[in-house]
């Protein structure tokens, strides 16, 4: 009977160990089927990462414009040669285009003595706009070839030692003059925006669509709209 015991104590020993070699050998190969699992789904989410090329996403860095197109030797040129035409009476046709209770278009006769430009008459070039009620001689002044040098002198005197900050208010501008007699035909000035920056209001533009020499005339009254 004891031997019997141990027989099958015995065989029951074996049968133990056979089992747990085999669930040993199921558990590693568990084991390494998950650590290659995990493995190649790592490798496979390292794919699909998408790669971000900045050159398609950056914003776009500032493109800002030069304070001015022109040169203080440019504008002491433009004023000789005005100078030079020493002429005495002129009617110039202007318009502005800014922001302003003087938007419009203006006429004005412009007599100048002893190097001293006075308006003679001034009025609306366009018969559909009106004065606006106040108005004097003096608010059109920057509109004689006089004030708008003295303008572009301005502008020129005000430029700025360094570049730009972004959240600041930095103006450009664009000058023309006429090449035959020198006065300035245009005078623009425009904000620079840096990005996510827009600035309302500040754009302006002065132009003059024609100057003509005038010839004195007897009787000439020195108030009044000009004659067309």
């Amino acid at each position: 009977m004891n031997s019997q015991i141990r027989s099958f104590l015995m065989g029951a020993g074996l049968l133990t160990a056979l089992l747990l070699a085999v669930w040993g050998l199921q558990a590693t190969e568990a084991t390494h089927s998950g650590q290659s699992y995990v493995a190649a789904n790592s490798a496979a989410l390292a794919m699909q990462v998408p790669t971000v090329d900045p050159s398609t996403t950056a914003e776009p860095a500032p493109a800002l414009q030069p304070y001015v197109n022109i040169t203080r030797a440019e504008y002491e040129s433009a004023l000789a040669l005005w100078n030079s035409q020493q002429i005495k009476r002129y009617n110039i046709v202007a318009n502005i285009n800014a922001l302003s209770l003087l938007r419009g278009s203006w006429q004005l006769v412009v007599r100048a003595t002893n190097g001293t430009e006075q308006i003679e008459r001034f009025g609306r070039a366009e018969s559909s706009e009106s004065v606006p009620p106040g108005t004097t001689a003096e608010n059109v002044r920057d509109l004689t070839v006089s004030g708008l040098f003295e303008r572009v002198r301005s502008i020129l005197d005000d430029a700025p030692a360094g570049t730009p900050v972004p959240g600041t208010l930095s103006m450009y501008y664009k000058i023309s003059f006429d090449p035959t007699l020198g006065y300035p035909t245009v005078i623009e000035g425009h904000p620079n925006e840096f990005p996510g920056q827009s600035i309302a209001d500040a754009d302006s533009v002065t132009s003059v669509t024609s100057l003509t020499i005038l010839t004195d005339l007897p009787g000439m009254p020195s108030t009044g709209n000009p004659g067309r």
